[in-house]
């Protein structure tokens, strides 16, 4: 009989076990989702360049800029050419080339650019980018783009994107663990989720490697273990799961008459009038025959009552104001 009692209570723990487990994991996520790690960043490229071949969609000789950068082109090309003279043409245009340089790309690969009119260039379409230096902003050369320019919706445009228009001459290498140290920063900063962050690595790596500094920061230690090692340990790092609390927030796009609300948006009691129809939630309950007790469901109910979604809006945002419902309001 004690053996059996014991084989019952181990089951029962067993069957416990598994449902806390599955409680935690509902809202699991991935640390790399949650995080990006400090250093791991776009570096931001740009130059002044010149668009040639134009059928006579360039810039106006009014335009100084693009004839003094024409003529430095040609006097480095070993043409002399005097300050005064005109080079210019409808068939030239001076133009920003822009670029997003991913850290760690490696010399020679290729990087997408978008060139922009800078003068009164009427279409950019058909020409020809000259080679360009791409700056980052500490004056450094870290690309050089050119390429022809294929405009496949046919019509008039300024603004273009060339596909891998422009060579990598620099390597953007930045400095991800200084001192053996890394840290993660939240892309949505809170309290609940980088305590979580720092007990789930220190738990996972079996020591106090993590320390939650602000809501928004999580300084992580390099274990002994990983020296040398820093690429697998970020590696592990980002696939640990996270149990994240989820925020209670709506939605709302007035212009298309669109509401978005989360499941968490509970409702309180409060009584509504709104043109000539009335509601009362008591105990998070409608009157009717319904018993809803989130917004979503009182959604429903009153679209059944032939509310619109600008009745809706009004009626959502007053009760917020009221305090009947506990959640972040977002407008598109």
């Amino acid at each position: 009989m004690n053996r059996l009692n014991l084989i019952t209570k181990y089951l029962l723990m067993v069957s416990l076990l598994g449902i806390s487990f599955n409680l935690y994991s509902q809202n699991e996520i991935k640390l790399k989702d949650l995080v990006n790690v400090r250093g791991y960043r776009v570096n931001n490229l740009v130059g002044m360049g010149l668009v040639v071949g134009l059928s006579d969609t360039g810039d106006s000789n009014n335009f100084l800029t693009t004839n003094t950068m024409a003529r430095n082109m040609l006097n480095k090309l070993g043409l002399h050419i005097d300050a005064d003279q005109t080079v210019s043409s409808k068939n030239i245009a001076s133009v920003v080339v822009s670029a997003d340089l991913p850290a760690f790309k490696r010399n020679g690969d290729k990087l997408d650019v978008k060139i922009s009119a800078v003068g009164d260039s009427s279409d950019l379409s058909g020409g020809q980018l000259l080679a360009t230096y791409l700056k980052a902003g500490d004056g450094k050369v870290y690309a050089v783009a050119s390429g022809m320019i294929v405009n496949s919706s046919g019509k008039k445009s300024t603004t273009l994107t060339i596909p891998e228009a422009a060579l990598v001459e620099q390597e953007f290498t930045p400095e991800i663990a200084p001192s053996g140290k890394i840290t993660l920063s939240l892309k949505e900063p809170d309290f609940t989720t980088s305590s979580r962050i720092q007990e789930a690595i220190n738990l996972y790596f079996k020591g106090f490697y993590a320390k939650s500094q602000d809501p928004s920061g999580v300084v992580v230690e390099v274990p002994p273990l990983y020296e040398g090692r820093v690429v697998d340990f970020i590696g592990e790092l980002e696939n640990l799961g996270i149990n994240k609390d989820k925020k209670a927030v709506i939605v709302f796009n007035e212009k298309t008459g669109t509401i978005v609300i989360g499941n968490e948006v509970v409702i309180d009691d409060i009584s509504i009038t709104h043109n000539g129809v009335n509601i009362d939630i008591k105990g998070g309950k409608l009157s009717e025959n319904s018993q809803p007790s989130t917004v979503g469901e009182f959604v429903k109910q009153a679209t059944s009552l032939g509310l619109g979604s600008k009745d809706l809006i009004a009626i959502l945002k007053s009760m917020h104001k009221a305090g009947a419902i506990s959640a972040e309001l977002e407008f598109l």
